[in-house]
């Protein structure tokens, strides 16, 4: 998985690089490597908000996470990022849910 800070990933989506879907999928994973507090920081209000929807109810299991795959992936990274996908929506969800965070 690629370790890139959340603002250059909100960069590439502003141009044109990545699309809307790979951005939001992007931070989600980004929480494995860096606090979701910090990230929270550093992107859009209105991103920071579907994020907070999406992991509102996290999936229970790995198997029912979304799949993520590009063609040059094989059967291996394509697990490691839905893997990555669901252990990131469970960070944002205890974000989201942690009663002493600054909002």
């Amino acid at each position: 998985m690629l370790r890139t800070h959340p603002r250059s990933l909100v960069r590439q989506y502003e141009r044109g690089d990545i699309t809307l879907m790979e951005l939001r999928t992007r931070l989600v994973q980004a929480a494995n490597h860096c606090p979701p507090d910090v990230i929270a920081a550093a992107i859009p209000a209105e991103e920071l908000a579907v994020i907070q929807q999406e992991v509102a109810s996290p999936p229970a299991t790995v198997e029912v996470s979304p799949r993520i795959f590009a063609m040059e992936m094989s059967e291996k990274e394509m697990e490691e990022q839905r893997q990555a996908y669901y252990d990131g929506t469970w960070r944002w969800h205890r974000y989201f849910n942690n009663p002493n965070r600054k909002r």
